[in-house]
């Protein structure tokens, strides 16, 4: 299993990374046979921090890199995608991202081993195109009705039945990594036609369902971006006096949580009839 961060630029970033990946440790009665690769331009700083933690692997990237990975759409969240893309070459097993502003609730040793060459994980469900209730979603929604794109050489129309995932939580199998560089594909198009942050998130979520059944996550894993200024308070006040990770560990009991303030689980009206 290897489970992947980016941790690059501001601070505020790349502490919320530090901070994932313990809590991450201090739920998983086991850690062995994991690895924790986190891409950083911070290399020496993040070194330093995990030392004496094995598992965590660090990977230098440079500012160069950083914008290759933009692309010629220059879009932050395609630098993701080709994270995964290079995590996973010559990678046999699953593999599992997660955005920095995270952390774990529960042990997800379970779910991770729930990964199949059918089965995928993204963070929570937030709606099916054609049931969108918020702006954005019934934006890209008619977006994707009026637009086809060209995916593996083939003439792709995106249904409006396809459910759009938060993309905070992206676990894979091995079976399914040949949909990584149809992902930069399609939010290449999509992003290029029309600049809504959100794009890769719909790439990802669309391909993996022409595969796979997506699960949940948000019970293991907190995705806190609605309260992403009280936990990057918080967390720069714990992370302050520790300058360790096993320090951090040994005393994540004094973390003062903020409450998180948890989107809305959003099911389809098949399910409200008929149950999940």
């Amino acid at each position: 299993m290897k489970i992947v961060y980016q941790a690059y630029g501001r601070e505020d970033i790349v502490r919320q990374v530090l901070f994932s990946v313990v809590s991450l440790k201090s739920r998983a009665e086991s850690t062995e046979g994991w690895t924790i690769e986190i891409y950083t331009d911070q290399p020496d700083r993040l070194q330093s921090f995990f030392a004496g933690w094995p598992e965590v692997k660090i990977v230098p990237i440079t500012t160069a890199d950083i914008q290759g990975w933009r692309g010629a759409i220059d879009f932050v969240h395609r630098v993701k995608l080709k994270i995964l893309e290079k995590a996973t070459e010559s990678l046999h097993e699953p593999l599992i991202y997660l955005d920095g502003d995270t952390y774990f609730a529960k042990d997800p040793t379970a779910l991770f081993a729930q990964i199949s060459p059918t089965r995928s994980l993204m963070h929570i469900r937030e709606s099916r195109l054609d049931e969108a209730r918020d702006p954005l979603t019934k934006k890209i929604a008619k977006f994707v009705r009026k637009n086809s794109f060209s995916v593996d050489g083939a003439s792709t129309q995106i249904p409006q039945s396809s459910e759009m995932w938060n993309a905070g939580v992206i676990g894979i199998h091995p079976a399914n990594f040949q949909l990584l560089p149809l992902m930069v594909e399609l939010t290449d198009q999509m992003y290029g036609r029309y600049q809504k942050h959100v794009m890769e998130q719909l790439a990802v979520s669309y391909l993996l369902q022409t595969k796979t059944v997506v699960a949940s996550s948000h019970l293991e894993v907190i995705h806190y971006w609605p309260s992403k200024e009280a936990f990057d308070a918080a967390i720069g006040n714990f992370l302050a006096s520790r300058t360790n990770a096993s320090e951090a560990l040994a005393t994540i009991g004094d973390f003062h949580w903020p409450a998180p303030i948890q989107p809305q689980i959003k099911r389809s009206w098949l399910s409200r009839l008929f149950g999940p």
